[in-house]
């Protein structure tokens, strides 16, 4: 039986012509880390408060997880 998480779902064509297969773990971390990086520049711009994030984030999650 084969683990899911790892099991490539995207491939990606490199420049050099090479091809990359990504996982839903890879995938995930790729996601985590750009969504981290945009929060932190929107933070340090002073663009959004952490309060109103975690109330944003709060209010989406309600919306689509338990909606």
């Amino acid at each position: 039986m084969t683990d899911d998480k790892s099991k490539p779902i995207l491939r990606i064509q490199k420049p050099d012509g090479s091809i990359h297969e990504a996982g839903v773990e890879e995938l995930a971390l790729i996601n985590h880390v750009n969504y981290q990086a945009l929060v932190t520049l929107l933070i340090k711009k002073g663009l959004i408060d952490v309060k109103e994030l975690l109330g944003e984030v709060n209010r989406v999650h309600t919306k689509h997880l338990e909606g």
